[in-house]
């Protein structure tokens, strides 16, 4: 799904190429400069709201430092931890580093972002691959969407169940899948039932989910201090036996 996502924006960006620089210009003068001239304190706080939400989604999206896909990592039969750890930091950067600047790139190239200033998130993405490829781009974009929705319901409840099994038992497992199933149905469908508008609920939806994130990353990066001298001591053996040539890179 990552490679059909990848190859989508590569065409788009293909045929934008010219508007690349201009498009990386915007992104980090719309970060670190005041774009309504405000005075003093207010064009300091704009700032800070672009870094943090910048931060919030980047660590949404590729979960480093929060503990939780070390739960799936742990599963890998490797021949060493140091191993693993690589295809954790591969992940950061193929998530954040090459498809977040890609769907950036893509949205900014094409002029979606000031075409359609009223669109944000999915939409705006769906809009900008529909300039670029045509009725092609919104199959495209829809398609890796389903995917990557899917599969990040599946990760998530894997943490879910792991974490409940640990604390509660395997007798635990049917509420986790119950509570999974009804948090999936409210995402999709919340606003409608609970009466609010969509726009008010999904941001109280992520307000909440960035919250959750920063309690999770408390613990976990206070854990990762304390175990920095171990981790140092693993990497240092693995470089010793790769270069030893008892292990393969």
């Amino acid at each position: 799904m990552a490679v059909f996502y990848i190859l989508g924006s590569l065409i788009v960006l293909g045929q934008n190429a010219a508007a690349i620089p201009g498009a990386i210009a915007m992104a980090v003068k719309g970060a670190f400069s005041d774009p309504m001239a405000l005075p003093g304190a207010l064009a300091g706080w704009s700032v800070r709201m672009a870094v943090t939400k910048g931060i919030a989604r980047g660590v949404f999206s590729n979960e480093a430092g929060l503990g939780s896909a070390p739960m799936v990592h742990a599963t890998a039969n490797v021949d060493n931890p140091v191993r693993q750890g690589l295809y954790g930091l591969f992940e950061v950067f193929m998530d954040t580093i090459v498809i977040c600047s890609m769907t950036a790139l893509v949205v900014l190239s094409t002029g979606s972002l000031t075409g359609q200033p009223e669109l944000t998130g999915a939409q705006l993405s769906l809009y900008a691959f529909e300039t670029g490829l045509g009725a092609y781009g919104k199959y495209i974009l829809s398609i890796s969407l389903a995917l990557f929705a899917f599969t990040t319901i599946l990760g998530w409840y894997w943490y879910a169940e792991t974490a409940g099994v640990y604390l509660f038992g395997v007798g635990f497992k049917p509420v986790i899948k119950i509570i999974c199933i009804t948090l999936v149905f409210l995402g999709c469908a919340g606003d409608k039932l609970l009466g609010g508008e969509a726009g008010s609920f999904l941001n109280n939806v992520w307000d909440f989910a960035d919250t959750a994130n920063g309690l999770m990353a408390i613990p976990n990066l206070i854990g990762l201090l304390l175990l920095s001298g171990t981790l140092r001591k693993l990497v240092i053996d693995f470089d010793k036996k790769r270069l030893g040539g008892e292990i393969n890179l």
